[in-house]
């Protein structure tokens, strides 16, 4: 059952939301993130590689659930350096 997959995974919300805008903030106000390197790690869907492509091109996401990785590629295309 996808419900019980998302439990044990621990998926969040894939919808973005007052919450994650204000995590963004936080990560922020500790550090700059213009022009850095960004690792997401455990990245879903991609929502906060989408966001934080806005101050940098160099942000790559990785996940163990590979179905939420393939989705995520067909919008965030894999990119190598």
């Amino acid at each position: 059952m996808e419900q019980d997959r998302a439990i044990t995974l621990g998926h969040p919300s894939y919808v973005w939301r007052f919450g994650q805008e204000r995590r963004l903030d936080l990560i922020r106000r500790s550090m700059s993130l213009e022009g850095r390197r960004i690792l997401d790690v455990g990245c879903g869907l991609g929502m906060y590689v989408r966001a934080l492509r806005i101050f940098s091109q160099d942000v790559h996401g990785v996940d163990i659930d590979e179905e939420k990785v393939a989705e995520a590629s067909q919008e965030l295309p894999n990119r190598s350096m």
